[in-house]
C-alpha cells in the first residue's frame, strides 16, 4: 500500500514523491483527441495516497477498512461448548451402544446457554444441554436430541457409539488469545464486524475517508430551490456528485456554486483545496470562452491532463492545487457521472484503503432494440445500459442509444463499453460492462 500521508495534509503528496510527471508538456492539450482512459486513470491513482487513521466506533465502522492488525484479546470461543440441543456425557460410556444394546444413561440436570453447571456428574450420567451451554467439566461429547430415545422415567437411550468431540465447539475454535483476527486494510464487512465485537473492540482504528469538496460552475445555475428564469437551469451537478461521493465511501461538502468567472473560480478552488482532500469541479472544462478550469487548475499547480479519449466525457481536466488533486468534470450530467466513475471513484477507493481500486469489468452478452451501438474512431464510449440475469447467464441492454441524460442513467446500472475503433456491437455479441449497481 501506499505511505500514509503526514499528519495535517491528509491526500497531498510527499514532495520526493512526484504525484505528476515532471514533463510541462505531458498533457493533453497538445493531444486534441486526449490522453487514453488508461493514462489518465494511472495519473489520478498516483497523485492520491492512503489517508490516516481515526478511531470510530465499532457501529460507524461498517465498509471502513482497518488501519492496524487487530489481535484475540481472549481465546474465541472462550470456553468448549455446545454445538447443539441435546444430551452432554461421556463418551467412554457409551463407546459399545448399538440399536441391538443400547446404552441407558440417568439425565440428572439441565444447563443452557449463559449457564455453569455446579453439580457431579457421574459414570452413566447424562445432562441435558443447550445450543452455545458451556460443557462441564469431564464431559467430553453431545448426542443431538433427536438422536436419543428419552424414556418417561427420565432417562435416555443411545443407541449408537459416541465418539469423543461429537458436535462440541472447542475453545478457541475462532482464535487463541494473541493471534492475529484481521490484518490492516481489511474491509469491515458483517463477519469482519462480528470478529471486532467478539474481540472487545467497541472503538476501531480505521482508516479516515477522503473529504471532497464540489464546486458546480456556470452563470446560469441557481440554486435548487429557486425557479429558474431565462436561460437558467438549476444546480443538480452538485448532488449529483455529492451522492456518488458518499456512495464511493467519502465525505461531501457541497460549496456555493460559481459564477463564469475566472478570478472567482480561482479563490474557491484555492479555499477548498485548503481545506479537502480532494476537489471536484462540474463544468467549464471545454474550450469555449468561459471554460477555464484547465488553465486555472495550471495557474494555481499542476496540470496533468485536460481532455480523455473517451465519450462522453472527453473535455475533463485533472491536477493537483497546493498538493491536493482537483478534478474538472464536465458540465453535462452524464459526462460528468461517467468521469467520476472511471476516473475519480477509484481514487476515493485507493485513498481509503479499498482494494481493488477499480471496479472489475462484467462479460455479457449484448441486447439490442435499437440500433447496433456504433463505435468512436479515437474515444472510448460508455453508453448507460442494463445488466440483467437470465438462466445463468448476463445480458446487457442499452438505455441511451447516444442521447445520455440523468433519466437514461436513473434506468442504468452499468455502462457499456464500445472500444474505440472496433466495429460496431452486433446482438448476441460478448460485450465489457462497468457495473456500478441499482
Amino acid at each position: 500500500m501506499p505511505a500514509e500521508a503526514p499528519a495535517g495534509q491528509p491526500g497531498r503528496q510527499p514532495e520526493s514523491e512526484p504525484a505528476l510527471s515532471q514533463d510541462p508538456d505531458n498533457h493533453s492539450d497538445l493531444h486534441p483527441q486526449g490522453c487514453s482512459v488508461e493514462d489518465a486513470g494511472a495519473l489520478v491513482l498516483a497523485a492520491v495516497n492512503r489517508l490516516e487513521a481515526e478511531e470510530v466506533l465499532l457501529s460507524d465502522s461498517f465498509g471502513r477498512v482497518l488501519a492496524r492488525p487487530v489481535l484475540a484479546d481472549i481465546d474465541l470461543a472462550p470456553f468448549a461448548g455446545s454445538a447443539m440441543d441435546g444430551f452432554a456425557l461421556v463418551s467412554r460410556d457409551c463407546q459399545a451402544a448399538s440399536r441391538a444394546r443400547p446404552q441407558r444413561l440417568k439425565v440428572i440436570g439441565r444447563i443452557g446457554a449463559g449457564e455453569a453447571f455446579a453439580g457431579q456428574i457421574g459414570p452413566g450420567s447424562a445432562l441435558r444441554i443447550m445450543t452455545g451451554a458451556p460443557l462441564p467439566a469431564g464431559l467430553d461429547a453431545v448426542v443431538r436430541l433427536e438422536d436419543c430415545a428419552v424414556e418417561a422415567d427420565g432417562t435416555i437411550l443411545i443407541q449408537a457409539p459416541v465418539a469423543a468431540g461429537l458436535n462440541i465447539r472447542p475453545a478457541g475454535q475462532e482464535a487463541m488469545a494473541g493471534d492475529t483476527l484481521l490484518k490492516a486494510d481489511t474491509l469491515i464487512n458483517a463477519a469482519a464486524a462480528g470478529l471486532l465485537a467478539s474481540a472487545g473492540m467497541p472503538r476501531v482504528a480505521v482508516v479516515r475517508r477522503p473529504r471532497v469538496a464540489i464546486i458546480s460552475t456556470g452563470s446560469e445555475l441557481v440554486d435548487v430551490g429557486s425557479r429558474p428564469g431565462p436561460g437558467q437551469i438549476r444546480s443538480s451537478n452538485s448532488y449529483m456528485l455529492a451522492a456518488a461521493v458518499q456512495r464511493s465511501g467519502g465525505q461531501a461538502d457541497i460549496l456555493p456554486h460559481v459564477a463564469d468567472d475566472r478570478r472567482a473560480f480561482a479563490k474557491a478552488l484555492g479555499q477548498a483545496a485548503a481545506t479537502h482532500d480532494f476537489v471536484l469541479t462540474s463544468g467549464g472544462a471545454g474550450d469555449g470562452d468561459f471554460d477555464f478550469t484547465g488553465a486555472t487548475i495550471q495557474e494555481l499547480g499542476r496540470l496533468a491532463f485536460s481532455k480523455v479519449a473517451m465519450q462522453p466525457g472527453k473535455s475533463q481536466s485533472f491536477g493537483l492545487v497546493q498538493g491536493v488533486p482537483v478534478f474538472g468534470l464536465a458540465g453535462n450530467p452524464a459526462a460528468a457521472y461517467c468521469g467520476f466513475m472511471v476516473l475519480v471513484r477509484p481514487a476515493l477507493r485507493k485513498m481509503q484503503g479499498l482494494q481493488p481500486f477499480r471496479p472489475p469489468l462484467v462479460r455479457a452478452t449484448l441486447e439490442v432494440d435499437g440500433p447496433p451501438p456504433a463505435a468512436s474512431p479515437r474515444h472510448r464510449r460508455y453508453l448507460h445500459a442494463r445488466l440483467n440475469c437470465a438462466d445463468g447467464s448476463l445480458f446487457v441492454q442499452p438505455v441511451d442509444y447516444g442521447q445520455p441524460q440523468l433519466n437514461s442513467l436513473q434506468h442504468a446500472n452499468c455502462f457499456l463499453i464500445v472500444p474505440e475503433g472496433s466495429s460496431p456491437l452486433l446482438p448476441g455479441q460478448p460485450v465489457d460492462c462497468l457495473f456500478f449497481g441499482d
